[in-house]
């Protein structure tokens, strides 16, 4: 599991990748909630043998601050690294309306 924490004009978020298991037959989720304060993007996805790239690649609405809505894209690679240990890349955006 991976968590990134995130100050986005004073909206708190927080970004977890979860791996689901690699022979697993559960599906890609994307869940979002709010604890606390804080939004919470939880994202499960499968260790893929190529490190195919997975996420919320449309930005999604997740608050809004001083009346301009907020908006996170992000794109994850979950691999097997040689020692056989899970690794996550994950490049994400953040925006703004004007």
């Amino acid at each position: 599991m991976s968590e990134i924490m995130f100050n986005v004009s004073g909206l708190s978020v927080k970004l977890i990748t979860k791996t689901l298991p690699e022979h697993s037959h559960t599906h890609q989720t994307i869940t979002a909630r709010v604890e606390d304060g804080i939004v919470i993007l939880e994202h499960a996805q499968k260790v893929q043998l190529i490190a195919a790239p997975s996420g919320m690649l449309v930005p999604m609405e997740i608050g809004s601050r001083n009346n301009r809505k907020v908006y996170v894209s992000w794109l994850s690679f979950i691999l097997k690294t040689n020692e056989g240990v899970n690794a996550a890349s994950t490049t994400y955006s953040f925006y703004e309306d004007i």
